[in-house]
């Protein structure tokens, strides 16, 4: 098991997102690999792909980067209320990247995870 790094999420297999994280950027020149379940995918599309995007000043959840990050609502599950909406931030250099995923995935040029 493995949990969505946006949502918390436990999955037995998340989609993987290559996200280039300047803090380690000379151990990982390539990029870092992040884990994050469908649902957060397909909210990072969809923002990713609207045409009024907010862009604030903050920090993004998966490339740690600071400046001007896309914010976007994300799915959390949770026993208590069900699911509720929590706001993300994201760098629009990620969110292509998450839209480029999502979009392979959808096409099946992904590997299985199961």
């Amino acid at each position: 098991m493995a949990d969505c790094d946006l949502c918390g999420r436990s999955e037995p297999t998340l989609v993987p997102v290559r996200v280039r994280v300047p803090r380690y950027r000379d151990s990982y020149p390539e990029g870092m690999w992040r884990g994050l379940c469908k649902s957060c995918l397909e909210c990072a599309h969809e923002a990713f792909r609207s045409k009024e995007k907010k862009v604030v000043q903050g920090r993004c959840a998966l490339s740690l980067v600071h400046g001007d990050v896309v914010e976007f609502d994300v799915r959390i599950p949770s026993f208590t209320h069900g699911v509720r909406m929590e706001v993300r931030h994201l760098t629009p250099k990620v969110l292509e990247s998450c839209s480029i995923t999502y979009e392979r995935d959808q096409r099946g040029e992904l590997p299985p995870y199961e």
